[in-house]
């Protein structure tokens, strides 16, 4: 099983990165870094994140990072496609 990322995903997890990196950049890289353990274990246990409720698909799930942020992602037959990154206070 693979990991897919949609463009808008990368680019709003860089956009993410490079706010945090004005303050530190070893922050900016623990965080990244976390956010990547947390993808690599969704990879071991796909069922890992909740349905999401906003979706309305079983194959649409979603982790929360650091009590901040939500990944969502659909899972595939052969692959973990990450759909979709954005803070908890947003308007999906």
């Amino acid at each position: 099983m693979k990991v897919v990322w949609s463009p808008e995903c990368v680019r709003a997890i860089g956009d993410h990165v490079a706010f945090i990196s004005k303050d530190s950049s070893k922050n900016a890289t623990k965080w990244a870094n976390d956010l990547f353990v947390r993808v690599e274990g969704i990879l071991e246990f796909p069922l890992l994140g909740r349905i999401s409720k906003h979706q309305g698909a079983r194959d649409i799930r979603e982790i929360v990072i650091d009590s901040h942020f939500i990944l969502t992602y659909r899972i595939k037959k052969t692959e973990i496609r990450i759909l979709a990154f954005f803070h908890t206070a947003q308007d999906r």
